[in-house]
């Protein structure tokens, strides 16, 4: 999973720029979403680099997953 944080403000920004931040889910300055590493993401993250700030941080869906599963049994 990756920590992707919008660091720099949109304006003044290219339209293309500004699509690709909205996809990704940022809205403001500060505001971090959490993203599946694909290439896809790749993708988006190498045209607004200098927007953001990435981190990799461990995947947590599974145990989510998990104890979703155990809920439902119950």
């Amino acid at each position: 999973m990756l920590r992707i944080e919008l660091v720099k403000s949109l304006i003044g920004q290219k339209p293309v720029t500004k699509n690709n931040v909205k996809a990704l889910g940022l809205g403001k300055i500060n505001s971090f979403v959490l993203q599946k590493d694909t290439p896809q993401v790749r993708g988006q993250l190498h045209r607004i680099q200098h927007m953001v700030t990435v981190t990799e941080v461990a995947d947590e869906a599974p145990k989510k997953a998990a104890k979703k599963a155990v809920k439902k049994e119950s």
